[in-house]
């Protein structure tokens, strides 16, 4: 910092400066985190680096608890020439009750919050309510990766003049950092208190599209689409299944396929069907070698399991039985 000479003849002038200086001089330095990344991305890919639950501070749920989940950006590195890499993109929820709005119980802040969860690869089902904030404090920890995708909302002026960047998380995936092009990449911004009134998530407008499968039903869902979920839960009650007892939209798709007699393409010695519990041997997509993982869940239908790295945790999610093989 250069040296003091002289005394400023500018704010020398104001009356009110020298007061005004004091009072902020020590504030907390605030940056812009949520709208720093463009709309309009398709496909990213970020490391989570934070997911927890904390309390609102300010505003009208002063007091009450939130739900907050961010990730950088580890790809692409640009979007339409903007530098993105190392932004971060996040998801917040309250867990309060919020009249007026399109979630506005306890119950359902929670049941989004899991499916979250679950779309990281979280295995819900299998943890206990007290444990579950713990649990989620330690997932920054695990190296998981997830698929995101960016878009605008409307203005909603006074309060939101500009478009509000609507951020969606679209699960856990596999990816292998590359250390050259991550080397300088740092998360840039830094932990803020989101607004306790962000506007109202608007329908993303899409073109009309022809009718889907049950598959792409059970993804939608899984993607936070209310539509796709209602029309999953009205099919399952048809059949006398109850979507409530299945852990993701997916798992809904495939005891609607199940129970509606669908069946996979017979295939020349196929594979036998694994057991819970048990440990196989995987390799994941970039691995040199096979790991060690246990089934914690068998989908007959697809004839696909979901595993959990027994090294480092890691969770991967619709591995064909034919990929896996029992351990040694």
């Amino acid at each position: 910092m250069a040296k003091r000479t002289t005394k400023s003849s500018i704010l020398g002038k104001l009356s009110s400066a020298k007061k005004a200086y004091h009072a902020h001089r020590s504030d907390s330095t605030e940056f812009d985190t949520s709208g720093n990344l463009p709309a309009g991305i398709d496909d990213g890919v970020a490391k989570l680096v934070d997911c927890k639950f904390s309390t609102y501070e300010k505003g009208d749920n002063k007091g009450e608890p939130f739900f907050y989940a961010a990730g950088i950006v580890v790809a692409p590195k640009t979007h339409e020439g903007i530098p993105i890499q190392g932004k971060r993109t996040s998801i917040t929820e309250p867990f309060c009750s919020t009249p007026g709005k399109s979630r506005e119980t306890v119950d359902a802040h929670f049941g989004w919050i899991l499916n979250e969860l679950r779309k990281l690869g979280v295995p819900v089902e299998e943890i206990e309510f007290e444990d579950l904030e713990d649990v989620i404090a330690t997932l920054k920890e695990d190296n998981i990766h997830f698929r995101f995708r960016t878009w605008a909302g409307e203005p909603n002026p006074p309060k939101y003049p500009k478009a509000w960047i609507n951020h969606v998380w679209d699960g856990a995936c596999e990816y292998e950092d590359d250390e050259d092009d991550l080397e300088d990449v740092t998360d840039e911004t830094v932990d803020e208190e989101p607004e306790d009134e962000e506007p109202e998530e608007a329908e993303e407008v899409e073109e009309e599209a022809p009718v889907v499968s049950s598959d792409d039903l059970g993804e939608q869902g899984d993607a936070g689409d209310e539509d796709a979920q209602q029309t999953l839960t009205d099919n399952a009650e048809a059949l006398g299944l109850d979507a409530n007892d299945y852990a993701t939209w997916t798992e809904v798709s495939i005891a609607i396929e199940d129970a509606s007699g669908g069946e996979p393409e017979p295939e020349d010695n196929e594979p036998e069907e694994p057991e819970k519990g048990t440990v196989v041997k995987y390799k994941p997509m970039g691995k040199r070698k096979a790991i060690e993982c246990e089934v914690t869940a068998v989908f007959t239908g697809k004839q696909t399991v979901n595993l959990k790295n027994l090294d480092d945790g890691k969770f991967y999610k619709g591995v064909s039985w034919k990929d896996i093989a029992e351990a040694e």
